[in-house]
């Protein structure tokens, strides 16, 4: 059974075991399907970021993405880059930051492949989505199931208060 990337809830598949990661090309699919998704809402300079951290990543390269590379080979800086004296790089992975969690609130909260940019790193983390696997604690054995470790807001049915129509009526009227 393979992952569902929309709709329903993530089915457990066999390649998401525990300490796996996703293939190269699961995660070019998850970049390409992120960058062309209008609730991912990055500028043109984030997207080639992105794009930039995610293929160095996946290349083997992440030693390599430091301010220096990432701002003469995406934000096309001097090679004399100096960080304290312009904040490009720092800027634009909070933005790019920002749009990612966006977007896997939005678009792409059932998406199977999570690309994430922790504070304090350039190299991006690229895991499976917190699959369903049924391992679930007797406290939330009344809530549903959640699809990831994001936060989720929780909303029950709602109870009227009353049923009298006369009291409906006349909060109605207020």
């Amino acid at each position: 059974m393979s992952a569902s990337s929309r709709g329903g809830l993530l089915a457990v598949d066999s390649r998401q075991q525990a300490g796996s990661r996703p293939e190269a090309d699961e995660v070019l699919v998850e970049l390409e399907r992120i960058l062309a998704d209008s609730d991912f809402d990055a500028s043109p300079r984030s997207r080639a970021f992105l794009r930039f951290i995610v293929e160095e990543t996946l290349a083997g390269r992440q030693g390599a993405l430091t301010q220096d590379a990432i701002a003469t080979r995406v934000f096309h800086r001097r090679e004399d880059f100096d960080p304290t004296v312009d904040p490009i790089v720092r800027i634009q992975a909070g933005r790019l930051r920002r749009s990612l969690e966006r977007y896997y609130l939005l678009a792409g909260a059932q998406d199977p492949v999570r690309i994430e940019l922790p504070r304090g790193t350039y190299v991006p983390v690229l895991r499976w989505a917190t699959p369903l696997d049924g391992s679930r604690s007797a406290k939330d054995a009344g809530r549903p199931a959640p699809v990831d470790d994001w936060p989720t807001v929780l909303v029950n049915e709602f109870e009227p208060v009353t049923l009298d129509p006369e009291k409906i009526q006349r909060i109605l009227e207020k």
